[in-house]
Parts: structure tokens; C-alpha cells; sequence
């Protein structure tokens, strides 16, 4: 698997976690590291150009530029990515159809709660809602939540995240842990067909 990746402490973090998994099975692994300034990536794509599978990573318009570059190579194996590949303004591009993304379950039409949340955004804001957006709704619902009945201070906040939560929103069910410092927001392997995104299970 070829790696491309943001060079900053959020790409190298995923490029360390995926090295690590995938030598693991014995996988080979070769990174190419994206400068925020380059915009021609044809030197780094040459050069992973022969792999089975480009994993890209990156802020959205970073993405965008990878994906067009991929298919301006002919590069012809498969293209992975991280969640910021479903959002809507990349599951639309031409470049990224066919391509495998980890996407959170917002998208999917069958989730009557993400939907129903997912029409008053388009209603009101006239796009079409995003997991960005969805995840500052699902934290203020968390906040609001927690601190019914108590006093809003840093303390207050503090203790009541520390204390850990169960929560049922737009991103599914969070079960946080007391102590937990993390809050992860579920994620499902998917691919982009036809400018959405399809869930493979």
C-alpha cells in the first residue's frame, strides 16, 4: 500500500498507525509526505504509482487535488481514504468515484435520526449537511444534556465529561467511558458510487 499523507502531526499520526497495522500482516508500505505549499503531486503518485492500494489523507481541498492527480496519473489500483472523503463536496467529484472511505453513518437514508436532522440543515442553511456540521449538533446535545439541572461553569464540564456518558444521536450510540479522554465517533467502511456513499455493511 502506497501512503500519501498531510505532512503534519495529524498525517504522520495515520501514517504511523497504518504502517504499524500493516507490517503487522506483512504488508509492504511506502509513504509519500504532501507539503501544504506543493500542489503538483505528480513526482510523489510516480513513485507509488505500482502499489495495489493509495491510501490519501489530508484536509478536504488537499483531498480533492489527490484525487483529480490519481486519476490524471492513471493510477489503477484502489483508492483508500479517511473520513474527510465522504464528505458531500468530495463524494461528488468525478475523481473520487469507486473509491473506499471510512464514513460515519450520518449519510446513510435509513438512519431516520441523521435524516430527519440532515433535511432541517439542507432546509435551513440550503447545502447538504456534513459530518463537521453534525458533530458540533451532537455536542451541544451531549452538553446540554449533561449539564441539565447543574450549574454551567469549566468545573461543571469538566466533571460531568470525566464522568463518562451514554449518548444517542446523529452519529449512532457513543459509550464513553468515566476517565475517558477521547470521545470516538463511530466510522463504517463505505464506498463512493454515483456521488454518495454506499455502506458495505
Amino acid at each position: 500500500m502506497g501512503i500519501l499523507h498531510h505532512d503534519n502531526e495529524f498525517g504522520r499520526s495515520i501514517l504511523e498507525l497504518l504502517q504499524k497495522e500493516l507490517k503487522g500482516t506483512g504488508g509492504i508500505v511506502e509513504a509519500e509526505d504532501i507539503k501544504p505549499a506543493i500542489v503538483d503531486l505528480k513526482e510523489s503518485i510516480a513513485r507509488l504509482i505500482d502499489m495495489e492500494a493509495i491510501y490519501i489523507t489530508g484536509y478536504i481541498g488537499l483531498l480533492e487535488n489527490i484525487f483529480k492527480q490519481l486519476k490524471e496519473q492513471n493510477f489503477r489500483g484502489f483508492i483508500l481514504s479517511m473520513n474527510n472523503a465522504s464528505f458531500p463536496t468530495i463524494v461528488t467529484i468525478p475523481e473520487a468515484q469507486g473509491s473506499y472511505v471510512a464514513a460515519p453513518i450520518i449519510y446513510n437514508p435509513n438512519f431516520l435520526f441523521a435524516k430527519e436532522m440532515g433535511e432541517k440543515y439542507v432546509t435551513r442553511y440550503d447545502k447538504p449537511i456534513n459530518h463537521a456540521a453534525a458533530v458540533g449538533y451532537d455536542f451541544i446535545k451531549i452538553l446540554a444534556g449533561l449539564l441539565e439541572d447543574k450549574e454551567v461553569s469549566r468545573e461543571s464540564v469538566k466533571s460531568v465529561l470525566e464522568a463518562g456518558f451514554i449518548y444517542s444521536g446523529v452519529f449512532g450510540t457513543l459509550n464513553v467511558q468515566p476517565g475517558e479522554h477521547d470521545i470516538v465517533f463511530p466510522l463504517h467502511p463505505a464506498q463512493i458510487v454515483d456521488g454518495e456513499i454506499k455502506y458495505l455493511r
